[in-house]
């Protein structure tokens, strides 16, 4: 069965040369390409290949960003992280924001290759120090942060720091009710009860960062 591949990496020679790579192996087809997280945001929006190639240190959106993106589409593409970031703590940021391999630019083509045509949904692959390659379950908080709209992660941050509904409904343009219930429905997607329990989820996953 054919693979589409699409790459996301700002660097053209590098881009060029993944080009190259996937389109030179039986049974991958290149999909497409681009240099920017807007760009990939938009062709995403029109279609979904089955794997992307995904830089972190993309210029307009960031590779988390489109990582985010992608979580939420239907169907959900497999995404193979390729970064020069040789970081164990960004390894697995990625690996719980649904990444299934964390690979440094410096990885052999054919490793790459081989990863591309065997990794599975489930899966996570890693070549970082430190960082294990397993079978693994969604971490399901880290799922339930992504699931919160643009609106309610502004208005996380914004409760972490102890922000009032008064301070939230001026900041926001919208009434205290909207607040409440914007706040009512991020405690009930994260399964929280109080202020301290979100703040403690929050730097848990590194969102107080």
């Amino acid at each position: 069965m054919r693979k589409t591949v699409y790459v996301c990496e700002d660097h053209p020679l590098y881009r060029q040369s993944l080009e190259e790579l996937i389109n030179g192996k039986e049974g991958l087809d290149l999909l497409g390409s681009c240099g920017d997280g807007t760009t990939a945001l938009e062709t995403f929006a029109e279609f979904v290949p089955d794997l992307v190639l995904l830089d972190l240190n993309l210029p307009k959106k960031d590779g988390f960003e489109v990582l985010e993106f992608l979580n939420e589409s239907t169907p959900k593409p497999l995404v193979v992280i390729l970064t020069s970031y040789d970081d164990k703590i960004v390894a697995n940021k990625a690996r719980k924001s649904g990444a299934n391999a964390y690979l440094l630019k410096d990885t052999e083509g054919e490793e790459l290759i081989r990863v591309i045509q065997t990794i599975r949904a489930g899966e996570f692959y890693s070549n970082v120090s430190g960082v294990k390659s397993h079978q693994f379950e969604p971490d399901q908080e880290f799922t339930s942060i992504l699931k919160l709209t643009r609106t309610e992660k502004k208005l996380v941050k914004q409760l972490i720091d102890g922000a009032s509904v008064a301070n939230l409904a001026d900041q926001f343009h919208i009434s205290e009710n909207t607040v409440k219930n914007h706040k009512k429905n991020i405690y009930r997607k994260l399964e929280v009860k109080t202020q301290s329990q979100l703040i403690l989820l929050c730097q848990k996953h590194g969102l107080l960062d």
